[in-house]
C-alpha cells in the first residue's frame, strides 16, 4: 500500500458530511495528487461540488445515495450477498477482524466501506488484505458504481413512485457526485493490487450486466475463507 493516510482520508470523506466535509475532501484531494494520481482527476468533481454546495444539499445528496431511495449501499456484504444468508457469515467475519484490529467501528456495521478501508490500513496479513481486495473490495466497488447507471436509478425511481407514492426530487443534476468518488477509490485500490493479481480483477464482459448472487463476475468464496462457506 502505498500511503495507507489516504486510504483513512478517503473513509473520512464517506462520513455522513458535516461542517468538516470541505476540510476532509480537501485533505484527501491532497493526498490523492501525491500518491494516487489516477484517482485525484475524478475525486476533483467530487471536491469542485463540495466547495460550492452548502451542507444541506450535501446531507441530502449522501443520505439519497446511500440511505433512504439509496442508490447503492455502504455496507459490501449486502452489495456481495444481498439477504442471502453468507452475507451473515461475511458481517460476523469482519466483525471478528474488525476487533482483533481494534477498531471502533462507530454505528455502522462492521462490512461498511469506511471500515473495510480503515481494516485494509492496519491488517498485518497480507494474503487477507488481497483476498479482501480481490473477492469484496473491488468487486463491490464497480457493483457500486453500475448502480449510477441513468436507466438503473429512473427504474428504482419509478418503482418507489408506485409502491410508496415517495415524492422524488426532480432535480438530478448532481446525484452522481459519490460515483466520481467511488471511481476515484477504485482507481486507488487497483493501483496498489499487485501486478500478478491484475488479471483476476478484470471484469468479465461475457458476465456483465448477469445479475450473479455474489457480484458482477465474482466467482463464490472457497471453503474456508472469511467470505463464508460455499454450503
Amino acid at each position: 500500500m502505498k500511503d495507507p493516510k489516504t486510504y483513512l482520508a478517503m473513509a473520512g470523506v464517506l462520513e455522513y458530511p458535516d461542517e468538516s466535509i470541505l476540510e476532509k475532501v480537501e485533505q484527501c484531494y491532497e493526498l490523492l495528487q501525491e500518491h494516487y494520481p489516477d484517482g485525484a482527476e475524478p475525486f476533483s468533481h467530487l471536491r469542485d461540488f463540495v466547495k460550492s454546495a452548502d451542507l444541506h444539499r450535501l446531507q441530502e445528496i449522501y443520505t439519497r445515495t446511500f440511505h433512504i431511495q439509496a442508490i447503492c449501499y455502504l455496507d459490501l456484504g449486502y452489495v456481495m450477498f444481498g439477504e442471502d444468508y453468507k452475507r451473515g457469515e461475511f458481517l460476523v467475519n469482519m466483525k471478528s477482524e474488525m476487533d482483533r484490529a481494534q477498531i471502533d467501528c462507530g454505528v455502522e456495521l462492521a462490512d461498511n466501506l469506511m471500515n473495510i478501508l480503515k481494516l485494509m490500513t492496519v491488517h498485518s496479513d497480507k494474503g487477507f488484505i488481497e483476498e479482501l481486495t480481490t473477492k469484496v473490495t473491488i468487486p463491490s466497488i464497480r457493483q457500486m458504481l453500475a448502480e449510477f447507471d441513468i436507466s438503473r436509478i429512473a427504474l428504482k425511481q419509478k418503482v418507489l413512485k408506485k409502491k410508496h407514492r415517495a415524492l422524488i426530487q426532480e432535480d438530478e443534476k448532481n446525484i452522481n457526485i459519490y460515483h466520481h468518488f467511488l471511481n476515484s477509490l477504485l482507481q486507488v485500490v487497483l493501483a496498489d493490487l499487485p501486478e500478478q493479481l491484475q488479471d483476476e480483477v478484470k471484469p468479465d464482459p461475457l458476465l456483465a450486466g448477469l445479475n450473479h448472487l455474489y457480484c458482477n463476475g465474482c466467482p463464490p468464496a472457497s471453503s474456508g475463507s472469511f467470505l463464508g462457506s460455499k454450503n
